[in-house]
């Protein structure tokens, strides 16, 4: 007789299986940059907007950083990654 396996709890049920995927900063990040560094969320960021030139020396300062050893700083961007069809 086979054995049932217990169902998962309603509370881990998956229904959405997207994740993200880090990945290193790159100079097309600029745009979204801005509207991350723009609005009413600088009040929680560096309090003023950030314009597409400002968001372009940013990725290149990162960028320079991360060529470093040691590394001390990491900056990350994040994509959406297709979800899987397992």
């Amino acid at each position: 007789m086979p054995v049932a396996r217990p169902r998962r709890p309603a509370h881990r049920k998956r229904t959405d299986h997207r994740m993200v995927t880090l990945r290193t900063l790159s100079p097309d990040d600029a745009p979204a940059l801005t509207r991350i560094y723009s609005g009413e969320s600088v009040r929680y960021t560096t309090g003023r907007p950030l314009t597409l030139d400002q968001a372009h020396d940013k990725i290149r300062t990162a960028l320079a950083a991360a060529t470093e050893t040691p590394r001390a700083q990491w900056t990350w961007a994040s994509s959406p990654r297709a979800s899987s069809s397992a």
